[in-house]
Order: structure tokens, then C-alpha cells, then sequence
């Protein structure tokens, strides 16, 4: 039982990992890296995504 309940998390994860794509779009692991990176303000690209150029030295403080 208690796999059963890991297995349903780990479908879980990928269903919301899924969640920024259109509808039958299989994501490569490129695609779900880069949301990633986006979504993680520690990395260039979530600054560069909401048009910086990158995190400024107040930011990282």
C-alpha cells in the first residue's frame, strides 16, 4: 500500500509538472528543466523570463 501511495505522488508531480504545457504536449527533459529554471528565482533564467536581464546584486542580498 505504501508504494501504491508513492506511485500516486509521482504521477501527481509529472501531471503539475505537465500543468504549463497545451493539452497531448509530451515534454522532454529540456523543456521541463527550463520550467523549471524559470520558476526558481535562484536561477538567470526566472529573471530573465519576467523581462530582466538577470537578478541584480539587491536581489541576491
Amino acid at each position: 500500500m505504501h508504494s501504491r501511495s508513492r506511485s500516486n505522488e509521482a504521477m501527481s508531480n509529472r501531471e503539475s509538472n505537465m500543468a504549463g504545457f497545451k493539452d497531448g504536449y509530451q515534454p522532454t527533459q529540456d523543456d521541463l528543466d527550463n520550467r523549471s529554471r524559470q520558476l526558481d528565482p535562484e536561477h538567470d533564467a526566472y529573471w530573465q523570463s519576467r523581462g530582466e536581464d538577470s537578478r541584480s546584486q539587491e536581489k541576491e542580498a
